[in-house]
């Protein structure tokens, strides 16, 4: 995989992206293809223990988790807590699990990657 982030590191705008990150700013990339984001999100957190990805819903969420997992095993997606209580009771408590196991991770200082939602930030 480092074959293809390094082709990735060639292209200006994810430069100037990564260095602005490195300088603390925070970055919006748009225009990029759904098959893409995985790594691009990979190149712009080498050099970074942890990172945070915004995502518009979980559907999206657990995709890029299934793209990103090839760079980076250390993610996970903090779900949002579900609004229909008939999806509630068939899930069980499968939502608090994964909650836990990221904020785990963040709590013990581990390096991590998380995906979650505005709806979970809220």
């Amino acid at each position: 995989m480092n074959t293809l982030t390094e082709l990735l590191k060639e292209s200006p705008a994810l430069s100037s992206a990564g260095e602005k990150l490195h300088k603390g700013d925070t970055v919006s990339i748009y225009g990029c293809s759904e098959s893409s984001k995985a790594g691009i999100i990979a190149t712009l957190k080498e050099g970074f223990r942890s990172a945070l990805i915004i995502v518009p819903n979980d559907i999206r969420a657990r995709a890029l988790q299934k793209e990103y997992a090839m760079f980076d095993r250390k993610v996970c997606v903090y779900p949002a807590k579900d609004l229909m209580f008939y999806q509630a009771d068939i899930r069980g408590n499968e939502l608090t699990i994964e909650r836990m196991k990221c904020l785990r991770r963040i709590m013990e200082g581990k390096p991590v990657t998380v995906i979650t939602t505005m709806d979970s930030l809220m």
